[in-house]
């Protein structure tokens, strides 16, 4: 049996790893809500959303979509003729606005959970 020689050794083996795929949205999203999971996987590494972070990318997307057509009607809307109405579908928009702002932190996507709050603020340099 012949020896292999230390340079042979110390080449790894060529192996093609299996790029990840970017996740797809559910099948029972909405269109609107779909194009929003797509618009969010893409602007990540395709690696990024973990089967547990899916739930939460889901949620995301259906408020967003949600937030969006509820404020295209508000915004249509003439609250002197339906004050009540108005203040009605003005609520429910905030609470999505809030649950979006709640779930794009907890999922890293906002800029405020990529800033350290030690140094946000501060210029590059400065040591006080």
């Amino acid at each position: 049996m012949s020896r292999r020689s230390i340079a042979s050794l110390a080449i790894a083996p060529a192996t093609v790893a299996a790029l990840p795929l970017r996740p797809h949205p559910p099948a029972h999203l909405s269109a609107a809500a779909a194009s929003i999971w797509r618009e969010v996987t893409g602007s990540r590494p395709p690696a990024f959303f973990d089967a547990g972070s899916r739930g939460l990318l889901e949620a995301y997307s259906r408020s967003l979509a949600e937030h969006r057509r509820i404020m295209a009607v508000v915004e249509k809307m003439q609250p002197e003729n339906d004050a009540g109405e108005f203040c009605k579908l003005s609520r429910i928009a905030d609470a999505h606005a809030g649950r979006v702002s709640q779930l794009a932190t907890r999922m890293r996507l906002s800029q405020q959970s990529r800033t350290d709050s030690r140094g946000a603020g501060r210029a590059v340099g400065d040591h006080r």
